[in-house]
Order: C-alpha cells, then sequence, then structure tokens
C-alpha cells in the first residue's frame, strides 16, 4: 500500500469505514487518509462485478434501460460503461486486428437514423443526425474485419474500404450487395 500523494512512506490503519468495513489508511508522513482502490475504471464509481454484468446484459441483446433495472444502476452509468467498453475495444482492435487472413470478404452496410428520420431533417439540425450507416465487412469465418460509421456516400465508403485493405493481408475476394460505391471504391 503506498499514499497517493506518493510519500514513500508506509501507511498504517486508520479505522475502517462503509458496510464491509474496509480499512482506512493513514500516511505517517504527510497525513493523508485513503482506502484501497477497487476500481476497475477510475471514472466509475460501482463495483467491477456491476461492470461485468451491464456488459454482459448489454451483449446479450438487454436495452439500457433494462440493464440498468437488473443491476439497480442509473441508465446514465450504462451509457457511460458502454461508452467506455467501446472506446477500449476500439483501441484493442485498431491494434490487434492486423493481417487477417481471408479469402472471400462481404461487406454490406445497416441503416439506421439519429435523433430523426432524414425526411424531417431541417437546415439548422447538426450534420450527424438523420439518416446514418454502419458498415460491416464480414470474413468468411464471421470475423468483423473493418466496420464503419456514417453517411452512405463515396467518402465513407472509401475510408471504409481503403482501411478494410490495411486490415486484410493479401488478396482476396470482395462481395457486395450491389452497391457500386463500395466495388469501386476496391
Amino acid at each position: 500500500m503506498q499514499c497517493p500523494n506518493k510519500c514513500n512512506s508506509k501507511p498504517y490503519i486508520h479505522g475502517r469505514h462503509d458496510k464491509q468495513n474496509t480499512p482506512r489508511f493513514k500516511c505517517s508522513r504527510c497525513g493523508r487518509t485513503f482506502s484501497k482502490s477497487k476500481k476497475t475504471c477510475a471514472t466509475l464509481n460501482i463495483p467491477t462485478e456491476t461492470i461485468y454484468r451491464i456488459l454482459s446484459c448489454l451483449t446479450e441483446g438487454c436495452g439500457i434501460r433494462a440493464t440498468a433495472r437488473l443491476n439497480s444502476v442509473h441508465p446514465e452509468t450504462v451509457l457511460k460503461v458502454l461508452r467506455i467498453a467501446g472506446t477500449k475495444a476500439a483501441l484493442v482492435l485498431d491494434d490487434k486486428l492486423r493481417n487477417v487472413r481471408a479469402s472471400f470478404v462481404e461487406v454490406d452496410e445497416i441503416w439506421t437514423f439519429v435523433k430523426k428520420k432524414q425526411r424531417s431533417i431541417t437546415p439548422e439540425d447538426h450534420p450527424d443526425h438523420g439518416d446514418q450507416w454502419a458498415f460491416l465487412a464480414i470474413t468468411e469465418n464471421k470475423l468483423i474485419a473493418n466496420y464503419a460509421l456514417g453517411k452512405r456516400d463515396p467518402e465513407t465508403a472509401s475510408d471504409f474500404i481503403s482501411s478494410l485493405r490495411e486490415r486484410v493481408a493479401g488478396t482476396f475476394q470482395l462481395t457486395a450487395d450491389g452497391w457500386t460505391v463500395l466495388c469501386t471504391a476496391y
């Protein structure tokens, strides 16, 4: 155990707190009191088990509100866990998912909307509102080798295909659903 102020002195037990009778420590040099951290994530003040349960519910297909209700947390906490886990997963995949061996890659896109559908968009709305597309590249082993989020335009398609080429080693057969922009970007 070390003082959070990095005092290089040995802290001693100064008392206990909470329902679990967790020991409080006091630094003999600076006098700061603290307890041993149990946090997995520094920005969330919930137990590690709750974070794992939240992620488990979300991966099983539960909605935000149902996950919050099942884990006795606020829906905003579920969204924070999802945002942090998604960011960390994206960093890991971007670093580790390279030189994928694949003979066949199928690309497809999935439509969704943000805030409102495209037909209801006004000039004052944010450019990210309206129709959005999730582009996916799936190998013959059912691995999602690449993804992109954005509008269904040539720029997003070109970025998606160039990122796919960086991830998949060698040549591969690209199969698309007929949107010629994806094939011309390849």
